[in-house]
Order: structure tokens, then sequence, then C-alpha cells
């Protein structure tokens, strides 16, 4: 089976619209610490804690 992939960044919008409609709390993305390599990088939420070079 196939193994569950995380939405990219440009799908964040519809998926808050979504959201917003179900009358749950929005996704909110903001810069975060990797915590692998110490980089900055634009985080989808707070699962999203690894870049996108380290995934």
């Amino acid at each position: 089976m196939g193994k569950y992939k995380i939405p990219k960044r440009y799908d964040i919008g519809q998926i808050n619209e979504a959201r917003r409609l179900s009358g749950l709390k929005e996704i909110i993305s903001k810069h975060r610490v990797c915590l692998r390599c110490d980089r900055k990088f634009v985080s989808e939420g707070i699962h999203n804690r690894l870049c996108d070079s380290c995934q």
C-alpha cells in the first residue's frame, strides 16, 4: 500500500477553506526550525517539523 503524503503548501488554502466550512480550526503555517538540520523553513502545520530536504 502507498504511504500517506502530506499535501503541498499550495493545497493548504483549499484545505483551510474546507476546514472553515466544516467548523474546524485552520492549519497555520509558520517558520519553524527543522529538528534534524536546524535550518528555518516554512512549516505546513504543527505536524511538520522536518524540512523538505530532511524528510
